[in-house]
């Protein structure tokens, strides 16, 4: 590439090109367009200390004039008070000019910088040239022939693309994977050579292989193209943070919705409060001008407008209180995503036990309207962590109402109320979490919350009657036999025993889960049991007889402390 005649370009046409190579160099700068208060900044880095390194671009391409000393004092001042009015620090000021300094013109910064509490330094024509070097399809694109070199690899990556397509040969010739690759390296860096402010990444793969869109730094969108038997999606990618707003991405649509259907109501949605929308290919039409060449006019295609990535991380208390402003229950929601209309907006969090997730939809300037609350699976977590989120949506129904505050600045940020619908099986599963507590804490051992679509009303009964017992609650029970050790050769004295009062003792066990907890020693007690017989003689079925009750008598269970050894005299 030849050297780049500064002297001859326009004043307009030489800032553009510092401002592109600057950004290149460093993509997470962000330009500041021109405007009164724009501060002196040209050009904005942030760096990982939170402080801030700025750029100054300047179009002077020969010694300095008086006004032109003027200007870049002034741009220099402008910064000076605006970011100390701001709270901003600034570690580093660079002036950048493709002009060779001389030592006067360096001894004259200094002086008119001389106050200043951060770094300054001038980045002369070296600096320049080095980007330039570096960055050949920057000055290609906007100083010569690039647009049309972009256009031109975009035509002979179709026309590659046919050849090989059209390809045919005897068996020999059969086309392998492997001869792929070559193909695919060059295709790569043919549509990434020309354009300055985007990168495309191309993948091809089968039908029958799930469709995914990556979480690429940079990432604006993703063309895919199929022919029924593969999918080739296309990825473009930004090149640094402000590409989106040198070359802007137009987009047009298109949406076609009959008046009272669903996708109306979703249409006004989003344009009061921003909710996200899905509009079916046979609603819409699309015109999106894509840079390479992937845009397309007047289109039909599925359209959607998602989510926004979390841009927040806010803890709110929320508590729900009844009709005369008890508290009834409360936990800490994340709030953590936000979008906006004309009308209002809603905010989207998580409760931090992970229990639920929350969509709150706000009218302007604060008026809580809808609350809708999805339950979430918990199965995992900590049972201590997951019941305030528990207790919450057991008591989350009309004619009760919910109540936002800030812990920190103890202000309410909303109260609204809520709507009716049944919340039994969220009471049921609370209850079964406050049992589940309560045995871990006899078992000495951790818990894991259970995923509760698979627990079965037998396991939750099992549980919170064993909860009772070692709560010191006595459970009085029906039984209908137990199975009793006989010592061999005694079996003659059952005779002596039976019928009478029955008294037993075994260690309590409890399965969660599919693992077993052992909870201590419980009693079995019942006032009336007898032997069951055949033919006169008892049952005896492996070393043990079979005890029923007598006269419909119950048994009574309780836990008791382990059976202590004798004292010695």
């Amino acid at each position: 590439m030849g050297r780049v005649e500064w002297t001859r370009l326009s004043g307009d046409d030489v800032e553009e090109v510092l401002a592109i190579l600057i950004s290149r160099e460093h993509p997470r700068a962000e330009r500041i367009r021109p405007s009164r208060g724009d501060g002196g900044i040209d050009i904005l880095l942030p760096l990982d200390d939170g402080t801030f390194r700025v750029f100054q671009a300047k179009k002077f391409t020969e010694n300095l004039t008086t006004s032109q000393k003027r200007q870049i004092k002034e741009s220099f001042d402008r910064l000076v008070s605006y970011t100390s009015s701001r709270g901003m620090q600034v570690a580093n000021w660079s002036l950048v000019t493709p002009l060779d300094r001389t030592k006067e013109n360096l001894e004259w910064l200094e002086s008119v910088t001389s106050e200043a509490d951060f770094d300054v330094d001038w980045l002369g024509r070296p600096y320049v040239e080095g980007l330039a070097s570096k960055y050949p399809e920057v000055i290609d694109y906007y100083l010569r022939d690039g647009k049309e070199r972009l256009e031109a690899a975009v035509s002979s990556l179709t026309s590659l693309l046919r050849l090989h397509a059209g390809s045919s040969g005897g068996p020999s010739d059969a086309y392998q994977a492997s001869d792929s690759i070559a193909t695919l390296h060059v295709l790569h860096e043919e549509i990434n050579r020309y354009d300055p402010h985007y990168r495309y990444d191309v993948a091809v793969e089968s039908e029958t292989t799930p469709s995914h869109q990556l979480d690429l730094p940079g990432l604006v969108c993703s063309v895919q193209q199929s022919d029924g038997k593969s999918r080739v999606t296309v990825r473009v990618i930004a090149r640094f943070a402000d590409a989106v707003h040198v070359r802007p991405i137009p987009l047009s649509v298109k949406i076609r919705a009959e008046k009272g259907s669903e996708l109306e109501t979703a249409m006004e949605d989003f344009g009061s409060f921003g909710t996200p929308i899905t509009v079916p290919p046979e609603n819409v039409n699309v015109s999106l001008d894509l840079p390479g060449g992937l845009g397309v006019s007047d289109s039909a295609g599925e359209f959607s407008i998602l989510m926004p990535k979390p841009n927040s991380s806010i803890p709110l208390q929320c508590s729900i209180l009844d009709p005369e402003g008890a508290a009834l229950a409360e936990t800490e929601i994340v709030f953590h995503t936000r979008t906006h209309g004309s009308a209002g907006a809603e905010v989207y969090g998580s409760e931090e036990g992970g229990v639920f997730d929350m969509k709150l939809r706000l009218v302007f300037p604060n008026q809580l309207s809808h609350i809708n609350v999805q339950p979430q699976n918990f199965s995992g977590r900590k049972l201590e962590s997951v019941l305030p989120g528990l207790r919450f949506l057991a008591e989350c129904q009309s004619p009760n109402r919910l109540r936002i505050v800030d812990p920190l600045a103890g202000t309410q940020a909303a109260l609204g109320g809520l709507g009716g619908g049944s919340t039994g099986d969220i009471a049921m599963i609370c209850e079964c979490v406050e049992n589940l507590i309560t045995l871990q804490r006899a078992a000495k051992r951790r818990i894991p919350a259970p995923d509760f679509t698979t627990v079965r009303v037998e396991d939750s009964l099992d549980w919170s009657r064993a909860a009772r017992l070692v709560r010191g609650e006595t459970v009085n029970i029906t039984w209908s036999d137990i199975k009793v050790n006989v010592i061999p050769g005694h079996e003659g004295e059952l005779g002596d025993q039976f019928p009478g009062a029955l008294l037993l003792r075994y260690p309590l066990t409890v399965r969660v889960s599919g693992v077993d907890y052992d909870l201590g020693l419980c009693q079995f007690w019942t006032p009336a049991a007898q032997i069951r017989r055949h033919n006169g003689k008892p049952v005896i079925e492996d070393g043990k007889a079979i005890v029923e009750p007598m006269d419909g008598a119950n048994g009574v269970l309780r836990m008791v402390a382990p059976l202590e050894a004798p004292h010695s005299n």
